[in-house]
């Protein structure tokens, strides 16, 4: 598979937009929402907050990882962890953030690589290796897809029965009006009603919604800084 021709741009703008300190004060806080709301996912984790070894084994899928935002957070609580980006760029930097995630080294894999596409890239990821997960998460990245339906529908066929499919992303966006008629601050957001038709479409079953508590700030590269609220939403694969 090569890698898109904007791989140094994306890297540069990930770079830019990590570190800006409005952009890195809001993630902190979006984490410590997930964290107190890590109920929510509705699983038996491998680990209880606090570290408690529960003897089950969980393991999870970060898809569309990026530096491993949503790793960081579950990392703690699962036996292992699978992370995929179709950037080369983020793989390399989740791999150096990979000390970050609460488990060792060897039991977290990151590979470049696209599920959604028609075939598989690498066919290697086509493989048990990366079947019947615990967990799959996608942090901030469903309104990036160019079907957020059929992107629920083909990772909610890699859970096991009983598997949760966890979803973080926008909820609404408010940028000023200037930003607004200029149309570069257009963003797709899911609505409940949305994700719940999706999720119910790609078989999924008990479906719960919650919007995070908090506005929080965000800073585009064009230096204006609007006000973003995100969701997370889950639903689980049939037992049977």
């Amino acid at each position: 598979m090569s890698a898109p021709h904007h791989e140094k741009d994306t890297g540069q703008v990930s770079d830019w937009f990590e570190e800006r300190p409005i952009n890195k004060a809001s993630r902190q806080q979006i984490a410590r929402v997930l964290v107190d709301r890590i109920a929510f996912v509705g699983i038996d984790w491998a680990k209880l907050p606090g570290g408690t070894e529960t003897g089950k084994t969980v393991h999870m899928l970060d898809y569309a990882c990026g530096p491993g935002f949503l790793s960081k957070i579950f990392g703690p609580y699962v036996s292992s962890i699978h992370a995929v980006d179709v950037s080369r760029t983020m793989i390399e930097k989740y791999i150096n953030n990979i000390d970050t995630f609460g488990l060792r080294r060897e039991n977290i894999a990151g590979t470049v690589g696209n599920l959604l596409s028609d075939p598989i890239e690498p066919s290697s990821l086509d493989s048990e290796e990366y079947s019947n997960f615990d967990l799959i998460t996608v942090g901030a990245a469903l309104h990036h897809f160019p079907s957020a339906k059929d992107a629920l529908r083909i990772l909610g066929q890699r859970l096991k029965p009983g598997g949760v499919l966890l979803v973080q992303d926008l909820y609404s966006y408010v940028v000023s009006e200037a930003m607004q008629e200029t149309g570069k601050a257009k963003h797709t957001q899911q609505k409940e009603s949305d994700m719940a038709s999706m999720m119910r479409e790609a078989g999924l079953v008990g479906f719960r919604f919650e919007v995070l508590q908090g506005n929080f700030e965000i800073e585009l590269p064009s230096e204006e800084v609007g006000q973003i609220q995100c969701f997370m939403a889950r639903a689980a694969r049939p037992l049977s």
